[in-house]
């Protein structure tokens, strides 16, 4: 039971993480289609940046989804 509530409380985490990311790509699209008009070099390295750090919130993410369930079946 208690390893079903910590499961469940990891897994309420990563929803949240989740949802955060979905609302930042969301955010970052909208940002992206007010700046195709003026597509500079400023909005290339805005661009840039930003998906270097969303690859490496979603590789987190995945990790540790891959970590929750490793730990349940050790």
């Amino acid at each position: 039971k208690n390893e079903r509530e910590k499961l469940n409380s990891d897994l309420d985490i990563l929803e949240e993480k989740n949802e955060a990311l979905k609302q930042k790509l969301e955010q970052r699209g909208e940002d992206f289609k007010q700046d195709i008009i003026e597509f500079n070099d400023d909005a290339k390295e805005k661009e840039q940046s930003f998906e270097r750090e969303f690859n490496h919130d979603m590789d987190e993410l995945g990790t540790a989804l891959k970590d929750i369930f490793k730990n349940n079946v050790e």
